[in-house]
């Protein structure tokens, strides 16, 4: 599967690599040409939406997938999937899935709590660890 390519920041963290004018060479290249310049992806996650979804959505290869979670695709691919990954929060949903934790209905598998300032690291475990890591933003 090809995907971005990624580097490593000055503290060790993968960071995805941006493709835009600013990030690549002249001002005569524009957003359009730095797009065709990446060749066929097999998956685009937009962030963005409107003309960089569309021209994104041309790029993909037969069967790959774009993911959209800034609405409704408006673009789709030639012959791949389209799939809007927006969520909308649900006030009765949420106090059911509150219920079923309770109730122990439903399970969580936490294997790591961290705070923010230490979130880099807890994200990036030098050992396997076992269940999700939450990143606790309050104090």
């Amino acid at each position: 599967m090809k995907s971005a390519p990624t580097s490593s920041a000055p503290d060790g963290s993968p960071t995805a690599r941006r493709h835009s004018t600013s990030a690549r060479t002249s001002s005569s290249t524009s957003r359009t040409d730095t797009l065709r310049d990446i060749g066929g992806v097999d998956l685009v996650f937009d962030v963005i939406g409107g003309d960089v979804q569309q021209q994104s959505a041309a790029l993909i290869k037969p069967g790959g997938t774009l993911v959209s979670v800034v609405g409704p695709v408006e673009a789709r691919p030639a012959d791949g999937l389209a799939i809007d990954f927006v969520v909308e929060t649900d006030r009765a949903q949420l106090s059911e899935i509150v219920q079923r934790v309770r109730d122990g209905r439903l399970r969580t598998n936490i294997g790591d709590v961290a705070s923010l300032d230490d979130a880099v690291s807890a994200l990036n475990p030098t050992t396997r660890r076992r269940g999700k890591t939450i990143i606790r933003v309050l104090p």
